[in-house]
């Protein structure tokens, strides 16, 4: 079973990469790298900047996991709501693939799309007025990012979008809002605002972000964009939401200045976009503004949009439900505004998620999926060509065995009824004797049937676990008689692990309809046992092995 799980989020000034592990109580964040690159060397995500990061990320750092979850921006996708009418659940692939060729902008032979119903619709057979997300991508884009992981040797398990990542970090670690809560991820190109009300989502990406914020710095102090990005970092501050404060340096009320217009834009694009929520798809008014995006940490922004909108503005809690690695913790302190699409990506291995956007082209996940049962194509492939060349030696000793009776038949034909008869009698012994012999191994297989079966069983059961009980009886079920066994042992590993050893007993040929029946830790029942788990199994065991 799988038990690391990390996810990679590409964004246009840096690399955010977490990696999970699972523990005996839940998830751990045990891993989390920031790789930076230059904002005037990268233009999209086709730029080669992007791929010399990445290989520095896991070549320099020494990581090299087996498989990964990437993300694309906001920006870099073509996301799309879609109110579906009340329709039989069979018919949505159907009217979904109408709506995005009707609404995607580009042709769909050059893009990568999927979908997702919102809410919870598994149980239900009619689709009553849902809504659908549509997200599609360019296929050269997909494809170049792809390129760089194989190149690397890192298979990519799924290509989400950064904010239905932050979504989903969100559905994990956020405490339960109250009411209709926005969340504003301000990112380096963009800001990335998200709806989140019930189970209802709603998305929109906003053109303004760091990148905006640094050149209005660069221009009010008319320096490169390098050292406005320096000077935004160390001292930026907005006092739009508590007037000029007494004491300012004059550089810092310069900076409020410069970025007094960027901001003024972000919050009417905000307040125009709330609008359209609540009037196209029906939602309720914002009760609470989370934060978070490297320039959530600009001082005094909090302030600026509760004075705009005179609601609770704090910053986005992204590791609540997690525990951190100790040597870790202060870095994931300071930067943990950044990780939440990071975070969201690696749930998408560890858990199930709310959103599951899946970019990964059709053609890759095949060949993945011929990849790994390629082991098993060949050993079939073998076994063909053994049952081939055992036929043909069998058909070969035929004939040479019936060329030769003939033979002998032809040269004395004279004593042809006496060879006949002879010949029926051999075949009579022949066929005694392989009755006999049947017979013969029947009794050898039973009297050697509980040795092999014990045999079996301890090379099922790991070393950390032992039997404490192993009884047999014989059961009346549906007109016939079962042989039932029932397994009670005790392992000093995870519970997780009891499962596994359920499996392995299904794969064996003297077991079958294995169950759990129990599975107990003792740890803390009371006893002097200390970390060990009791267990249960029951069986129905194959008497004709």
């Amino acid at each position: 079973m799988k038990s690391k799980f990390v996810g990679l989020d590409i964004g246009y000034d840096s690399l955010k990469l977490v990696e999970l592990q699972r523990e005996r109580f839940g998830l751990t964040l045990t891993n989390m790298v920031i790789e930076p690159f230059p904002l005037k060397d990268v233009k999209d995500f086709s730029d080669e900047k992007i791929f010399e990061a990445i290989e520095r990320l896991f070549k320099q750092r020494g990581i090299h996991p087996p498989s990964i979850v990437i993300s694309l921006s906001g920006q870099a996708v073509f996301t799309r709501f879609i109110k579906l009418p009340t329709l039989d659940r069979s018919k949505i692939d159907q009217i979904v693939q109408y709506e995005a060729q009707q609404q995607v902008p580009f042709p769909m032979e050059e893009v990568i799309w999927d979908y997702q119903l919102i809410g919870d619709w598994t149980t239900v057979n009619e689709i009553d007025e849902a809504n659908v997300v549509l997200v599609a991508s360019k296929n050269d884009l997909v494809n170049t990012l792809l390129s760089y992981f194989t190149q690397l040797k890192i298979d990519v398990e799924y290509i989400d979008t950064s904010p239905f990542a932050l979504c989903n970090c969100i559905k994990y670690n956020e405490p339960a809002f109250d009411g209709c809560s926005l969340i504003l991820d301000i990112g380096a190109k963009s800001t990335d605002m998200m709806v989140l009300e019930n189970d209802n989502i709603w998305f929109r990406s906003i053109p303004i972000g760091g990148i905006s914020f640094t050149q209005a710095v660069a221009k009010e102090f008319k320096i490169s964009n390098d050292d406005a990005e320096r000077l935004k970092i160390e001292s930026a501050v907005i006092l739009g939401g508590k007037g000029p404060m007494l004491g300012e340096s004059p550089e810092r009320l310069r900076i409020s200045r410069s970025l007094s217009s960027s901001m003024s834009r972000l919050m009417a694009e905000v307040s125009r976009s709330i609008g359209f929520y609540r009037t196209h798809a029906g939602g309720g008014g914002i009760k609470n503004i989370l934060l978070c995006g490297g320039s959530s940490n600009i001082e005094g922004i909090d302030e600026f949009f509760h004075s705009k909108f005179n609601i609770n503005v704090r910053k986005l809690e992204t590791t609540h439900n997690l525990d951190i690695s100790r040597d870790i913790k202060k870095d994931v302190e300071n930067n943990k505004h950044l990780l939440g699409p990071a975070i969201g990506l690696a749930l998408r291995q560890a858990t199930q998620c709310v959103m599951e956007i899946n970019l990964l082209p059709k053609r890759v996940a095949t060949q993945r999926d011929i990849a790994k049962k390629k082991s098993y194509i060949i050993g079939c492939f073998v076994l063909v060509g053994f049952i081939l060349l055992g036929s043909i030696f069998y058909f070969k000793q035929w004939y040479t065995y019936e060329s030769n009776i003939s033979k002998g038949l032809l040269d004395d034909l004279k004593q042809l009824k006496t060879q006949t008869e002879k010949l029926d009698t051999a075949k009579r012994e022949v066929k005694e004797a392989e009755q006999k012999l049947v017979v013969l191994n029947n009794i050898q297989r039973q009297r050697t049937y509980w040795a092999r079966l014990m045999t079996e069983l301890q090379t099922i059961l790991p070393k950390e676990c032992w039997l404490k009980r192993f009884s047999i009886q014989q059961l009346k079920e549906k007109n016939k008689v079962i042989t039932q066994v029932r397994i009670s042992g005790e392992t000093t590993a995870p519970l997780g692990e009891i499962p596994h050893i359920k499996e392995e007993l299904e794969k064996s040929t003297f077991f079958k309809d294995v169950a759990i029946r129990s599975a107990d830790d003792l740890t803390n029942a009371g006893t002097d046992s200390k970390d060990i788990r009791r267990f249960e199994m029951t069986c129905e065991l194959n008497t004709a092995n």
